[in-house]
């Protein structure tokens, strides 16, 4: 499964604040940095380009994806906000996308077979040019967009933001239902990595 005229923009400058000195993307998942692990998934899917945005360790995440097919972008803003890496990755976009997914680096339960259902469920529908994944109640990432409905995040400003956007135009937006956790999951403390991925994960992290 394909999908042409689709892009990527996958989130991968955050300090990682509440990890301490760990950069978190940088955790194994099996043998492999966590944020590689994910950029596969979406490689995998059939996503035909990818743009992960860099900034905080900016060398050491691009050295993890070494000899992906992906394009790296880096915010020099990073530590100004999340929103200030999403406008960097969509001045990446190429002309010719039609559908936009912006994503996390730090959700490993995610799997391709996941964004394939996402997608599809997207483009199977015409009514709604935004898609949010949910399960059990909670609002979880990527979130899909349509070309022009990315674009207003940022031509509507800074501040606005695509949670903010989805909260504003509610009747633009797709609630896909998923049947699993790998929506909703993703880390942001070094318990909710022992939970996920056991005691011996962060030690194996340098922090050089």
């Amino acid at each position: 499964m394909t999908f042409p005229c689709t892009c990527a923009v996958l989130l991968a400058a955050g300090l990682s604040q509440r990890m301490g000195e760990i950069n978190k993307l940088l955790i194994p998942v099996g043998n492999k940095p966590m944020v590689r692990h994910v950029v596969e998934q979406y490689v995998d899917a059939g996503i035909s380009e990818i743009v992960v945005v860099v900034g905080y360790q900016q060398e050491r995440i691009r050295n993890a994806l070494d000899g992906l097919d992906v394009k790296i972008v880096f915010n020099e803003n990073f530590s100004d906000g999340q929103i200030t890496s999403i406008r960097c990755g969509l001045t990446a976009l190429p002309e010719k996308i039609k559908t936009v997914l912006i994503g996390l680096s730090d959700q490993p339960l995610l799997t391709a077979s996941d964004l394939q259902q996402l997608l599809s469920s997207f483009l199977q529908q015409s009514e709604k040019s935004m898609l949010v994944p949910h399960y059990q109640g909670v609002r979880g990432n990527p979130i899909v967009l349509s070309a022009e409905q990315a674009l207003a995040v940022d031509s509507d400003g800074i501040r606005l933001g695509c949670r903010k956007l989805i909260d504003r135009y509610p009747d633009k937006v797709f609630r896909f239902e998923a049947t699993n956790s790998h929506f909703t999951c993703d880390l942001d403390t070094a318990n909710e990595v022992k939970e996920l991925l056991g005691d011996k994960a962060i030690s194996e992290v340098s922090v050089l």
